[in-house]
């Protein structure tokens, strides 16, 4: 298969054992968004959340995996159940079962992210790897406090679909073979080699030149960190910045309020 395309900067991840530079082709192959909600987030955030995912897609389709029927998507599919980390992955696992062979690279977007419009310009040079947009920046939805740290998110994967699918099928039945999850395992794809981790796979290390921001509130399924100390391995937090602006999208801190407020009005601006 021919080198996709690269976008942003490209490091060796925690997980690789190489490291590998951008290479650029075009035209792009052929993408979707996958997007996945427990449909329990604030219906405010959730808004503006959506809105911004729509402007930042460009033309990309947005497949939308959610527990319960959701208006948002351009293919939307129900799958039923409780909350918890085996139901994820298999609305991951049922969005990327759900879209056409000619798809190769898929994005995952959560509900409670704001995306820019150059994190989907972002495409993996090769097939064997997953690919981690490391550029995120957590803000309290709240306080608008906002703190950067290299880390690997699932809110900023990005691979081809059919490894993807190896992975979540694999994902899937472990988790439902051994009864529950083992955290041991982790969430994101290509950090743990198995026999604690899935497969033999790895992951490598993107940088967007526009971050995304991660919002945190009460309903996060992962828990959030706001200092150093909350971390035993401190190599888990390089990087480690905290600021109350988030670059390319301004301040945050003491007005989140309003900042949100103003990109939803931003957003419905353009659309009009």
């Amino acid at each position: 298969m021919p080198p996709l395309q690269a976008s942003g900067r490209l490091e060796a991840g925690r997980a690789s054992t190489r490291s590998a530079s951008p290479i650029l082709s075009h035209p792009a192959p052929p993408a979707a968004i996958l997007y996945y909600s427990d449909g329990q987030l604030d219906p405010y955030l959730l808004g503006v959340c959506q809105r911004q995912l729509l402007r930042a897609r460009g033309d990309l389709p947005i497949y939308c995996v959610t527990l319960k029927p959701m208006d948002f998507g351009d293919v939307r599919i129900v799958l039923p159940g409780e909350r918890g980390a085996l139901q994820l992955f298999k609305q991951i696992l049922a969005g990327l079962e759900a879209m056409p062979p000619e798809i190769e690279t898929v994005l995952l977007a959560e509900h409670d992210v704001l995306y820019p419009p150059e994190h989907f310009v972002m495409t993996q040079e090769s097939s064997d790897f997953f690919y981690y947009d490391r550029s995120r920046w957590q803000v309290d939805a709240t306080s608008g406090r906002a703190v950067f740290y290299m880390t690997y998110q699932t809110a900023g994967l990005f691979a081809h679909r059919m490894l993807l699918l190896e992975h979540y099928r694999a994902r899937v039945a472990r988790v439902e073979r051994e009864g529950r999850f083992d955290k041991r395992i982790g969430h994101e794809p290509g950090l743990f080699k198995a026999p604690r981790g899935i497969d033999l796979r790895k992951a490598l290390s993107a940088r967007c030149d526009v971050p995304y921001i991660d919002l945190r509130h009460a309903g996060n399924f992962t828990s959030t960190r706001w200092s150093t100390h909350q971390f035993r391995d401190k190599r888990t937090c390089e990087g480690w910045v905290e600021a109350d602006r988030v670059p390319s999208w301004g301040v945050t801190a003491g007005r989140m309020a309003d900042f949100l407020r103003d990109l939803d009005r931003a957003n419905e601006a353009r659309v009009a």
